[in-house]
C-alpha cells in the first residue's frame, strides 16, 4: 500500500515567523525557485508587465533563478530585483521580502504531482499568494482568505491588482494564511508517519 504523506512546516521555528514590515510605499511581488520552472513562470510574465505599468510602486523579485529573472525583460531594471540562491537556513529571509507570493504552474503530469510546499512557505511567513489551480493548491487555497487560484492571465492580473490596491486586505489575508499554515505543522501530521 502506497499513499502520499502531506507536507508540513515548522511555523514555530524563529526563521519562519512573519517579519514586521515597515510601511515602505512599495509592494514586492515575488517568486523563488529553480530553472526547472522557467516555462511555468511564463504564465505570469504578461500580467506582471501590465501590473508594473499600472502601479509605479510595484517591484518584482525573483529568487534563485537567473533564467527566470531573464523572462522579466519587459519590466524596467529599477522595478525588478534578483535574489541569488541561498542556503536552507536563509531561505525564509529571502521569501520574507515579498508582499505577495506567486506559484504559477503549467497543468502537466510533473506539476500535478507537486505538493503545496511553496504555498505553505509563503503562508507561514504571512504572505498571501496566487497559485495555479492544480490539485495540491485547490486543497490549500481558501479563495480570498489566504490566496487566490488563477486559471487565466486575467485572473493573475486582476488578483494582483486587488492585492496591490488593498494593503489592508493583503495584510488580513496574510494573517489568515499564517493561521492555516499553523494547522499543517509537523506535530499535526506526525501521526501519519
Amino acid at each position: 500500500l502506497v499513499f502520499p504523506l502531506p507536507n508540513c512546516i515548522d511555523c514555530d521555528d524563529a526563521s519562519w515567523k512573519p517579519p514586521l514590515k515597515p510601511a515602505k510605499g512599495e509592494v514586492v511581488v515575488g517568486w523563488a525557485g529553480s530553472p526547472t520552472h522557467l516555462e511555468d513562470f511564463r504564465i505570469v510574465t504578461g500580467p506582471l508587465e501590465r501590473l508594473c505599468r499600472r502601479f509605479p510602486h510595484v517591484k518584482v523579485a525573483i529568487g534563485g533563478s537567473e533564467e527566470v529573472y531573464g523572462l522579466l525583460s519587459g519590466i524596467p531594471e529599477e522595478r525588478k530585483v534578483f535574489l541569488p540562491p541561498v542556503g536552507f537556513r536563509d531561505y525564509p529571509a529571502l521569501l520574507s521580502r515579498f508582499d505577495i507570493g506567486l506559484v504559477p504552474l503549467l497543468d502537466n503530469e510533473f506539476n500535478r504531482c507537486k505538493s503545496d510546499l511553496k504555498g505553505l512557505e509563503y503562508s507561514c511567513l504571512g504572505i498571501p499568494f496566487l497559485a495555479s489551480p492544480l490539485p495540491s493548491y485547490v486543497r490549500l487555497v481558501r479563495e480570498g482568505e489566504n490566496g487566490f487560484l488563477c486559471s487565466h492571465q486575467r485572473d493573475w492580473y486582476g488578483h494582483l491588482c486587488r492585492l496591490v490596491e488593498k494593503p489592508e486586505e493583503r495584510k488580513r489575508m496574510g494573517v489568515r494564511a499564517r493561521r492555516l499554515a499553523e494547522r499543517k505543522m509537523v506535530d499535526d501530521v506526525a501521526f501519519l508517519w
